[in-house]
């Protein structure tokens, strides 16, 4: 059997910062086909309960001798091995969680089922029953393997990509249906509880588990899992009231919208820009893989991308800054909600695309600035040289495959004097919505005490002898 392939490192971290969420719409992913039913006389109901009753029977005899099958393989292993009881051995071969552990990307063979499936249950003639995929398996593989490995790929490349998006969109879209929204989380919460009660069994490590919903919509109840009666003990002890109560005041906590500790508008400020700073610098960190001391904002260029080759992809403000130079409060949330929502993200370069980066920064490449922003007419106007350099500079955003933007025309490049100023930044590092300009400041080095003051010539005592 061939071994699937891992996730190459730059995957790994394109998945690093990716939240479980997605944007795809909940739609019908199968078609059912309505099932004929007939109306049965008391009579044949009475046969097919007896029926259904010897067959249970049937079953549950089957499932003893299955038992006891697996009883003599754990007293085979106690006799082979010695070294534990039969209980042992029998809690060995039974244990196993019914959690799935790893996921298997879908492949071309994947597609192409889906496609072939799909092509033989449209040709059936109205009111057939549709084929399945295990029924067709065999013709299928049939024709796959006639196909070479170029004419698998292009044949399947649009159904891959379908497939995919139908995956993703089963596993996190949103329930647009309150009762399907209530029967997933019924499912989901049994087999939860049903794993905890297992982990306590084999470990004894105490759970506590409260859901509740969080709209109005929705129908299921709060849902508490405690492991023993003690957490119970320790819920009345610290909070005063038994955990129950507690999940129903939890639940009218989501339900209300209201926050719980009122806090002016400034407290409320100083609030949001400390989560979006932490929620920021937990992104920087999550997609450098690396030691990262803090977030910089003036000179990111230098100081994120040039150490560790990252840039900000869909910031949504006009100017680059650090969450305390926002003012308003409609930006601030703005701000909060695209980088929660992974709209705005870090982005690492590879290898190919920091070298051109640096390139790029080392010939000193201009390109011609965006409209200025506030921050710049700031900047600007405190330097009166017409000849000065702008501190804040912008180029084109970053793609995946180019560096340069194809969006906007550059100007043409001119080689940069020796110790002479640089006229632009070399590679925008801070892309906005749409791929568009977004300026990064850049701090000003502190001027030189003695600057614009005439220096003393050397006396010719002072000369450095030959």
């Amino acid at each position: 059997m061939a071994k699937s392939k891992g996730k190459t490192p730059f995957q790994c971290l394109l998945s690093a910062s990716r939240k479980k969420s997605t944007h795809l719409l909940r739609s019908p992913w199968r078609t059912r086909t309505r099932r004929v039913t007939f109306k049965l006389t008391p009579a044949e109901k009475a046969v097919k309960k007896a029926r259904r009753l010897e067959e249970k029977n049937t079953y549950r005899e089957a499932l003893r001798d299955a038992h006891d099958q697996v009883f003599s393989l754990a007293e085979g292993l106690r006799s082979c091995f010695q070294k534990h009881s039969t209980d042992y051995y029998l809690e060995e071969i039974m244990q196993g969680s019914r959690l799935k552990k790893n996921h298997k990307n879908a492949g071309s063979w994947n597609a192409f089922v889906s496609m072939e499936v799909k092509r033989i249950n449209d040709e059936l003639p109205e009111g057939v029953p549709r084929k399945k995929a295990n029924e067709l398996i065999g013709q299928i593989a049939m024709k796959w393997h006639t196909l070479s490995d170029e004419e698998k790929r292009s044949c399947t490349k649009d159904a891959l990509s379908k497939l995919q998006d139908a995956r993703e969109m089963r596993l996190l879209g949103s329930h647009n249906v309150p009762i399907n929204a209530f029967h997933d989380t019924r499912v989901t919460l049994q087999t939860l509880e049903d794993e905890i009660e297992h982990l306590h069994a084999r470990t004894g490590v105490e759970i506590l588990m409260i859901a509740v919903r969080s709209k109005k919509e929705h129908f299921n109840r709060p849902h508490v899992v405690t492991t023993s009666d003690r957490i119970s003990d320790f819920i009345e002890l610290t909070a005063k009231e038994n955990v129950f109560d507690l999940a129903v005041r939890l639940e009218a906590y989501m339900l209300s919208g209201v926050e719980g500790v009122v806090r002016n508008y400034v407290q409320e400020m100083c609030h949001i820009r400390s989560q979006l700073a932490s929620l920021i610098f937990h992104k920087l960190k999550e997609t450098a893989k690396g030691k990262v001391n803090r977030m910089y904002y003036h000179n990111f260029d230098t100081k994120i991308t040039e150490k560790h080759g990252l840039i900000i992809k869909n910031w949504p403000l006009k100017t680059f800054c650090a969450p305390s130079e926002i003012s308003s409060r409609i930006e601030l949330n703005l701000l909060f909600n695209a980088w929660k929502s992974d709209t705005a993200h870090f982005y690492k370069l590879t290898q190919q695309e920091y070298d051109e980066w640096m390139e790029r920064r080392s010939m000193g490449v201009a390109i011609p600035d965006p409209q200025p922003s506030a921050m710049d007419l700031d900047t600007s106007s405190s330097d009166s040289a017409p000849a000065a350099c702008d501190p804040t500079s912008t180029v084109p955003s970053t793609s995946t495959g180019s560096i340069a933007s194809t969006s906007l025309p550059t100007a043409p490049t001119a080689p940069v004097p020796a110790g002479g100023p640089l006229t632009a930044n070399f590679v925008n590092v801070v892309s906005g919505e749409n791929g568009s300009l977004i300026t990064v400041t850049k701090k000003a080095r502190k001027q030189r005490k003695d600057k614009g003051v005439p220096r003393k010539k050397r006396g010719a005592e002072n000369l450095p002898t030959s």
